[in-house]
C-alpha cells in the first residue's frame, strides 16, 4: 500500500511539473503577440520574420551542440562526425520552414492591423482545424465533437471579426489564412518528425524560414539596421523565448503530461495573448469581441477533449 501511495504521489508530481511547464510555454507564446505588435512599430513583416528566425536558428544550434556534448552523441553538429544532419531532417525542416514562413508572415501582417489580442484568438483556430484537416487528408477518424467545435469556433470568429455591416477587416482575413497555414505546418511536422531529432528539425525549419524571409525582405522591403536596433528587445523575445525556449519547454512538458491536457494547457496562449495585449500595449476589445474570444476558447477546449461516441 505504501508503494502504491508513493507511486501515485510521484505521478501527481510529474503531472503537476508538466502542467506548470506547459502553462509557462503558453504564457510565452501568448505574450509573443504583443512583442510582434511592438516590433511592427519599427519594422516590416519580412524583416521581422528574418531577424526573429535567425535568432531562433542560432539559439537552437547552440542548444543542439550542448545536447550533443552532454549526451555523448556521435552526431555532433559542428564537427565532421557521422550524420550531423540527416536527409530527412534537411528536407523536412526545409518544408516545415517554408510553411512556417508563410504562416508567420500572414500572422505578422494581421497583428499589425488587427491587434495582438484579437490575433491570438483568430490564430487559435488552428487547434480546431488541425484534426479536421488531418482527417480529410490522412483519412483519420474524426469524432462528432470535433465538427461541433468547428461550428462553435466559427460563431466565435464571427463575433470577433464581423463589423456591424457584416464586413471583414483585411487583418482578420490575413489571420484566418495564418491559422490555415499553421495547420499545414503542424501536419508537415507530424509527417517528418518520426525518424528525426526534434530540435535539429526545428533548427533547420527556422534556418529555412530565415532564408525565405530574408529573400522577400531584400526584394520588397527596405532593411534598416537602426530600426532593427530599436526593435531588438521584442525581436529577442520572439527569437529566444517564443521560438527557442518555448519549443524546448513544450518537449519537456509533454514528457510528463498526457496529450489531451497538454493540448488544452498550450491552447491557453490565446488567453495570455489578450491579457498581454491589455497590459503591454493597452489594447481593449469591445464586449462583443470578448464574447467571441470566450466562444472560440470554448471550441478550442472542446476540440481537445478525448471524447468518443458515448461521451
Amino acid at each position: 500500500m505504501t508503494f502504491v501511495i508513493l507511486g501515485s504521489v510521484n505521478s501527481m508530481n510529474k503531472n503537476l511539473k508538466g502542467s506548470l511547464i506547459l502553462l509557462l510555454c503558453a504564457m510565452i507564446w501568448g505574450l509573443a503577440f504583443s512583442a510582434q505588435d511592438m516590433a511592427a512599430e519599427h519594422l516590416s513583416v519580412f524583416t521581422i520574420g528574418a531577424v526573429r528566425s535567425a535568432i531562433a536558428t542560432v539559439f537552437l544550434a547552440v542548444t543542439v551542440a550542448v545536447i550533443d556534448k552532454s549526451t555523448g552523441s556521435d552526431r555532433f553538429l559542428f564537427s565532421r562526425r557521422k550524420n550531423p544532419l540527416t536527409r530527412r531532417e534537411l528536407l523536412g525542416g526545409a518544408a516545415c520552414g517554408a510553411a512556417l514562413a508563410i504562416a508567420t508572415a500572414f500572422q505578422q501582417a494581421g497583428v499589425a492591423t488587427s491587434g495582438p489580442g484579437k490575433a491570438a484568438f483568430i490564430t487559435a483556430m488552428y487547434v480546431v482545424l488541425v484534426p479536421i484537416l488531418s482527417a480529410l487528408i490522412f483519412r483519420r477518424r474524426t469524432h462528432l465533437h470535433l465538427w461541433i467545435a468547428v461550428g462553435i469556433a466559427l460563431v466565435g470568429i464571427a463575433l470577433l471579426t464581423l463589423g456591424d455591416d457584416l464586413s471583414l477587416a483585411v487583418g482578420d482575413i490575413l489571420l484566418f489564412f495564418c491559422a490555415v497555414c499553421f495547420c499545414g505546418q503542424i501536419l508537415l511536422v507530424d509527417l517528418f518528425l518520426p525518424g528525426s531529432d526534434g530540435v535539429r528539425l526545428s533548427m533547420v525549419q527556422f534556418a529555412s524560414c530565415t532564408l525565405l524571409n530574408t529573400l522577400f525582405a531584400l526584394l520588397f522591403e527596405e532593411i534598416s539596421f537602426p530600426a532593427i536596433g530599436a526593435a531588438i528587445l521584442p525581436l529577442l523575445f520572439l527569437g529566444v523565448m517564443s521560438s527557442g525556449i518555448a519549443y524546448t519547454l513544450q518537449n519537456i512538458g509533454q514528457r510528463y503530461c498526457k496529450p489531451a491536457p497538454a493540448a488544452i494547457l498550450m491552447s491557453t496562449e490565446s488567453l495570455f495573448g489578450v491579457i498581454g495585449a491589455a497590459i503591454l500595449v493597452g489594447e481593449v476589445l469591445t464586449p462583443r469581441e470578448y464574447i467571441g474570444c470566450a466562444v472560440v476558447f470554448a471550441a478550442v477546449i472542446l476540440s481537445q477533449l478525448p471524447l468518443g461516441k458515448k461521451e
